[in-house]
């Protein structure tokens, strides 16, 4: 093979590698690009709330996602603009399920987290408020009534979600009065959930309430000790007086929502 046919094959294979190399990196922001676009829709659909994401990385073949910068906007007429912050959001899933109709995950991972609670008389609570809506969107969700003469869907044809294991850990909660200007940061504790929607077969929506619940649990429990407040009495002392009536109101009406 003379020198000058060398030099050919090897543009070629340079080319051709270049372009490859290329289809790659369209594909893998493609990816990133669709999987983003599909949280916001799913996650605004289910809050009722604005979701935003700054950031995705993912591993199609590992079957990995790792947002950063995921944002859950407060409902209307909050002070805050967010009623959730998402530093790290990881999720690590078995890739061969996505085909099949029950799509396990293994893990999901979510730090550094930062919630706005922000009780109120006429609403009872920005989370509360949050929490009706993903209630409407598992509803609205369910397949509708068969028509006479049709045979019910299948549960073989239902796509149905489980959850390995679910962690959030290193969280931060900002209470604040709609009545005051005084608000009141408290930690928010490690919340664990494992083997969700295992034993029954629960959509993404419904995964999505049991995991929400959980966190407004969390979220209670840490609420519930600022300042020796208590579920039980619900009793301010003076030490936590400039909170205002409306984080008891607020507190009550968490307390109902979440089963304390």
């Amino acid at each position: 093979m003379s020198g000058k046919a060398k030099k050919v094959i090897g543009v070629a294979c340079f080319v051709l590698a270049a372009v490859v190399v290329t289809g790659i990196v369209i594909l893998y922001l493609a990816l990133n690009s669709i999987v983003a676009e599909g949280i916001r829709t799913f996650g605004t659909q289910a809050t009722g709330t604005k979701v935003e994401i700054q950031n995705v990385s993912i591993s199609p073949f590992g079957g990995s996602v790792e947002l950063k910068g995921m944002l859950v906007a407060n409902p209307k007429d909050c002070h805050e603009a967010n009623a959730f912050g998402f530093g790290r959001f990881y999720v690590d899933m078995d890739i061969k399920s996505v085909f099949s109709n029950k799509i396990v995950i293994n893990n999901i991972i979510i730090e550094d987290i930062k919630v706005d609670f922000e009780p109120s008389i006429s609403r009872g609570s920005n989370l509360h408020e949050i929490k009706n809506n993903i209630i409407k969107f598992c509803g609205g969700e369910k397949a509708a009534e068969p028509a006479k003469g049709n045979k019910p869907e299948s549960e073989k044809e239902k796509k149905t979600v489980v959850i390995k294991y679910f962690v959030i850990k290193n969280g931060k909660i900002s209470v604040a009065s709609s009545l005051v200007k005084t608000g009141v940061e408290v930690p928010m504790p490690v919340i664990e959930m494992r083997d969700i929607g295992s034993g029954d077969s629960k959509s993404s929506g419904e995964v999505l309430q049991e995991v929400y619940d959980q966190m407004l649990k969390g979220i209670g429990t840490a609420v519930s000790g600022i300042q020796g407040i208590k579920f039980d009495s619900i009793e301010l002392p003076k030490s936590t007086e400039n909170i205002g009536k409306d984080l008891k109101d607020g507190i009550k009406s968490l307390k109902s929502s979440i089963g304390l």
